[in-house]
């Protein structure tokens, strides 16, 4: 009977792409088999080998709840504010995108007030002098929403 052939194998290749960036992933590489054993030689060692890489934690972006209702005017006659809010679903972390504004104020415009025992007596306005005056406060909102958009 001949004499026993060992197995031979080359060496290892390159490492493969890891299957992950972040959170966890493998690596693997390959060798060949250049003489297979024979006469009852020594069998091939492994010819893959895995290891783990990319364990760096993936990024947790921010999450927010849809806005609420918008709030009751915060005053009763006059130019007031109205409010609406949102909450944190989901906290950012590991360099995720940061949270939005939470809350958003908008100018309110109610009838204007009456004069209290307090104060003195107002003068009436001469006419066309309340419709300028509406006129104004409707372009100071319109300006707000502007500002608050940039």
């Amino acid at each position: 009977m001949p004499d026993p052939v060992d197995c031979e194998v080359s060496t290892f290749g390159l490492w493969s792409t890891c299957s992950a960036s972040c959170g966890g992933g493998l690596q693997t590489r390959t060798r060949e088999v250049l003489q297979a054993p024979m006469y009852g030689g020594k069998n091939c060692p492994t010819l893959t080998e895995t290891r783990e890489c990319g364990k760096a934690p993936c990024p947790v972006h921010c999450v927010v709840s849809d806005w609420s209702a918008w709030s009751a005017c915060s005053t009763s006659c006059g130019t007031g504010t109205i409010e609406r809010t949102r909450t944190i679903l989901t906290h950012p972390g590991h360099g995720g995108q940061q949270c939005p504004a939470l809350t958003e104020t908008e100018a309110c415009i109610n009838a204007p007030c009456a004069p209290g025992p307090d104060m003195p007596p107002v003068a009436v306005p001469a006419p066309g002098a309340l419709a300028i005056l509406v006129v104004g406060l409707i372009m100071m909102r319109v300006a707000l929403r502007l500002v608050r958009r940039r």
